[in-house]
C-alpha cells in the first residue's frame, strides 16, 4: 500500500513540475522588472485618448512629430479640446513637426496652420501618402490613435521604437521637401 502512494505522489508531483516549466517562461515575461521593457498603454475612447496629448504636455518632451490628417486627431480627442490644448503646448514651448496629406491643405483653420509663433512646421506628403490613423513620437515615447471609426489610442514607451519611428519620420520628411 505504501509504495502504490509514494508511486501516486511521485506522478503528481512530476505533472506539476512539468506543469510549472510550462508556464515558466511566460511568468519569467510578465514579471520581469527589466529597465528597459516597453510599458504598452491601451486607451479606448475620447476622453481616454486625450490622456495621450496630456502625456506630451508633461512628458518633458521638447518636441512632437506626428504623421496623419488633423481631422483624425480633432474626431479623436474634440475640436474643443484640441485647440485648448494646442494653446498649452505652445505655452510649454513643444514644437510640432507634422507630416500631412495634401487633403489637409484645405483646411482653413488658422489653428492647424503652419506658423512660427505657433511651434508648428507642415509638411505635406507626396500624393497617395494616406494615413487614418495618426503616429505621435515624442521623447521616448510613440502613440497611435485611431480614426473615430475605430476610437482607440495606444501608447509605448520604448527608446528602440522612438528612434526607429523618428528615423523614419526624417526620412520621409525628406521625400515631402523633393516634391
Amino acid at each position: 500500500k505504501l509504495p502504490t502512494i509514494i508511486s501516486k505522489q511521485k506522478i503528481a508531483l512530476e505533472k506539476r513540475a512539468s506543469f510549472l516549466e510550462s508556464i515558466l517562461p511566460e511568468l519569467i515575461m510578465r514579471f520581469s522588472s527589466s529597465p528597459n521593457k516597453p510599458v504598452v498603454s491601451y486607451y479606448q475612447g475620447q476622453i481616454e485618448i486625450r490622456r495621450i496629448l496630456e502625456d506630451i504636455l508633461t512628458s518633458g518632451a521638447k518636441e512632437e512629430l506626428w504623421t496623419g490628417q488633423i481631422r483624425t486627431l480633432e474626431e479623436a480627442v474634440g475640436k474643443k479640446y484640441l485647440k485648448n490644448w494646442i494653446r498649452k503646448r505652445i505655452d510649454l514651448g513643444i514644437k510640432s513637426i507634422s507630416i500631412r496629406p495634401l487633403s489637409d491643405k484645405k483646411n482653413k483653420d488658422i489653428n492647424y496652420k503652419q506658423s512660427e509663433g505657433a511651434l508648428r512646421k507642415i509638411n505635406y506628403a507626396p500624393e497617395g501618402f494616406e494615413s487614418p490613423a495618426l503616429i505621435i513620437i515624442y521623447g521616448n515615447k510613440v502613440a497611435l490613435i485611431s480614426s473615430i471609426v475605430e476610437s482607440y489610442g495606444v501608447l509605448v514607451e520604448s527608446k528602440d521604437l522612438s528612434t526607429t519611428l523618428q528615423s523614419w519620420f526624417h526620412i520621409l520628411q525628406e521625400s515631402c521637401k523633393k516634391k
